[in-house]
């Protein structure tokens, strides 16, 4: 009885994780559309504004890192 051999095992794709940031992204920037909306901030709104800017740079640079790995990952295949 011959079994069949598994030479190599597919890499988990980094896709699902880029999906998740873009998610978690798009929902950052409609908060901020929301109190960008406010004619009259209040102080905690500002500085909620302040953080969702520097969250969404962050995951940002994330996503931009996990395509810069997938990419160079696909190039070697």
């Amino acid at each position: 009885m011959q079994t069949a051999k598994i030479s190599a095992l597919p890499e988990p794709s980094p896709l699902p994780s880029i999906h998740r940031l873009e998610l978690e992204h798009s929902l950052y920037a409609r908060r901020l559309e929301t109190l960008r909306a406010k004619p009259y901030p209040t102080e905690q709104e500002k500085m909620e504004e302040v953080t969702l800017k520097k969250l969404k740079l962050r995951l940002k640079d994330e996503m931009e890192l996990l395509r810069r790995r997938y990419d160079g990952f696909a190039s070697q295949s």
